[in-house]
């Protein structure tokens, strides 16, 4: 199923899922022209219900485009979010998701950001009820002069949540980032899980990102962990891939593209599974070359 949104027309837009859907909704963002657009788009779940959405921004220049998202699970579903943001390098985009989760049901939501000079990330997942669980992760890719901001918040609000953040990024060139990781367990939520990762690679010296984790905890009957990491590529897997008769670039194609591809891996949906790898083999081709064997 495809739905294609033509923004800037008035209209909000939604998607009600009532069953157990196996086939993912592709979701376009068409807008008519090259200006500045804002889309906003309502994903909702049945008691139940199970759903997959695969969200694409367009390929405009030049443009501001925003979306505002709001995703809400009733109890005991369960729903597989992608945002793919792999605009021209010329446009600036924004995006706003808020997600509020009822009994038993689970998010898996994974952001791709590709494109776009200039790109802010905003996430807030508020875990109502018991029984709620969120997997959050994402994969961004900086190069040249980009501007990469990823604010990601986890609300637990109840007892027996759980929230698993795991993101990756790749700066070079000149590109900057930020990356803020939170997770709030607020007074009456005891026996949570909070967990939240992330990890970065700079190749180049004139990269620079900031990872900003944080726990903020207000009951003691929980288990919470972050840890962040900002570093260039390991010496000795380079020096070895060199010794195997790679040259350098080769070398450091393969070693960024592993850093890459294992947040791809925990994608559920194996169509989405497989349409992200094929957007990331566009941007780092040399998986492409190793999925073909001509490495």
């Amino acid at each position: 199923m495809a739905l294609s949104i033509q923004p800037n027309n008035g209209k909000e837009y939604a998607l009600e899922f009532s069953k157990v859907e196996d086939a993912p909704v592709i979701v376009t963002l068409e807008p008519t022209s090259d200006e500045n657009f804002t889309a906003v788009l309502t994903l909702k779940t049945a008691p139940n219900a199970c759903g997959t959405v695969l969200i694409h921004y367009p390929q405009n220049e030049k443009s501001f485009n925003n979306l505002n998202l709001n995703i809400a699970l009733d109890p005991s579903s369960h729903l597989t979010v992608g945002l793919v943001q792999n605009q021209n390098d010329t446009s600036q985009a924004s995006s706003t998701i808020i997600a509020e989760q009822n009994r038993n049901s689970t998010l898996n939501l994974f952001t791709l950001s590709f494109g776009s000079k200039k790109h802010n990330l905003d996430i807030n997942a508020k875990l109502k009820e018991e029984g709620a669980v969120c997997h959050l992760s994402g994969l961004y890719l900086g190069n040249d002069d980009k501007s990469l901001t990823h604010n990601v918040k986890v609300d637990h609000l109840t007892s027996r949540t759980e929230s698993h953040l795991f993101f990756k990024g790749i700066m070079d060139g000149h590109s900057k980032g930020v990356f803020t990781g939170r997770a709030v367990i607020h007074p009456k939520a005891a026996k949570c899980v909070a967990h939240q990762i992330n990890k970065n690679l700079l190749l180049s010296k004139d990269a620079a990102i900031s990872p900003k984790p944080d726990l903020e905890i207000y009951n003691d009957d929980v288990v919470a962990s972050h840890g962040a990491t900002v570093g260039q590529l390991d010496k000795n897997s380079l020096f070895y891939l060199r010794s195997r008769g790679l040259d350098e670039k080769t070398a450091i194609n393969i070693l960024t593209y592993a850093f890459a591809h294992d947040v791809l891996d925990k994608i559920e949906n194996k169509e989405l599974r497989d349409t992200t790898h094929k957007l990331l083999n566009q941007k780092l081709p040399i998986g492409s070359m190793l999925e073909a064997g001509n490495v």
